[in-house]
């Protein structure tokens, strides 16, 4: 249990301090993600060969890698604005 709060204290003291490395590492994450979820239905959609009603079946896919690639970007400039904060007080 202390390790557990150790490392949280630690993740606060971290985000409070250093927001912009935070965040900024939080979203690279989801973005790099996303994109090797595009990149390996893409390579999916070459070995086959494009068959007919392909990317209709992968609808759902491409709205998640999507949702997640915003998330990421979100999650960014949200690094931006707490780093504008820090500097700010």
């Amino acid at each position: 249990e202390y390790a557990v709060k150790s490392w949280i204290n630690i993740l606060r003291i971290y985000r409070d301090y250093e927001p912009l490395k935070f965040f900024g590492r939080a979203g690279t994450f989801l973005i790099i993600i996303s994109f090797l979820m595009g990149l390996l239905l893409l390579i999916q959609n070459i070995k086959l060969g494009s068959p007919p009603g392909y990317w209709d079946r992968h609808i759902p896919t491409l709205i998640l890698i999507l949702i997640i690639f915003l998330g990421g970007l979100q999650v960014i400039f949200f690094g931006f604005l707490a780093d504008m904060k820090k500097n700010e007080v």
